[in-house]
């Protein structure tokens, strides 16, 4: 398996770790939230994985509020 860590984000409010993976292997990008594993999210586009991650933060933060 060629996947690997390549951002990582963490919401130090409530500890959420949202990491982003790069598959060579696939040519793929997947977002995934720790611990929550249905909301993983594929692409194929970089940029869309980083965004998709800060909008996972997002999300998280508004949860907790």
């Amino acid at each position: 398996m060629a996947k690997r860590i390549i951002k990582k984000v963490m919401d130090n409010k409530d500890n959420h770790i949202i990491n982003v993976y790069r598959d060579s292997e696939f040519n793929e990008y997947s977002v995934r939230i720790i611990g929550k594993p249905e909301a993983d999210y594929f692409t194929d586009d970089k940029d869309d994985a980083f965004a998709t991650a800060n909008l996972f933060k997002e999300s998280l933060s508004n949860e907790s509020k």
